[in-house]
């Protein structure tokens, strides 16, 4: 059994993790770092999400992440041949990476958001309830806060609100990123809730060879 992690209201079991300290026990929308993504799409379907526009392919093809939940209109220029599935009823947006040369799919990261545009106070008291239910859960787990300007915008107006949770095989964050009014009159830019299930071996690569 596992721990879904959604923006409005989380399902625990506490009695089986108190000790735990293992990603794989967290879901987002029914997906979990580590499994197939077969599991949820057809091989037509994901070969479909790496073609799309919106894709990112990382340094020597090592890693693409690809969107499979997204509402069109948060992307700058939508196209028919997006096949998306039905935005999930919590967030607007996931998207998951995969190693493109891996045959079964497996799934590294799993993110997801959803704009809070007007409530940015309202951001803030989900990530509290998704930090305060991880902690609860994984009681054994480093846990590391911190309140700091945006490092995508350089006049420092911008601020990020992270939490991160350090498992033995990978880490967890929640962030409520509130953008300057400047930022948000230019690029159309929303304040937002994102969290993230990254597995080991893609912080590594993160860490030491995308860049």
């Amino acid at each position: 059994m596992r721990i879904l992690l959604t923006s409005f209201f989380i399902f625990l079991i506490l009695q089986s993790f108190s000790k735990a300290d293992n990603i794989n026990e967290l879901q987002i929308e029914g997906m979990s770092v580590g499994e197939s993504l077969l599991d949820h799409f057809s091989k037509k379907e994901i070969k479909l999400f790496m073609k799309s526009p919106n894709s990112f392919i990382y340094k020597d093809n090592r890693f693409i992440a690809i969107s499979t939940h997204a509402s069109y209109e948060i992307f700058s220029n939508p196209t028919e041949d997006d096949p998306y599935a039905d935005t999930k009823e919590n967030y607007e947006y996931i998207g998951v990476i995969i190693d493109p040369s891996d045959k079964r799919y497996i799934i590294h990261e799993i993110s997801a958001y959803i704009n809070f545009p007007n409530d940015f106070e309202g951001c803030k008291k989900q990530k509290k309830e998704i930090v305060s239910s991880i902690s609860s859960s994984f009681s054994n787990v480093k846990v590391e806060s911190e309140t700091s300007p945006h490092q995508y915008d350089k006049s420092g107006e911008s601020i990020s609100y992270d939490t991160w949770f350090y498992f033995k095989n990978g880490y967890v964050a929640a962030h409520c990123e509130k953008w300057s009014e400047k930022l948000t009159k230019k690029n159309g830019w929303s304040n937002k809730l994102k969290v993230r299930i990254i597995d080991k071996e893609f912080m590594k690569f993160l860490t030491n060879e995308a860049y």
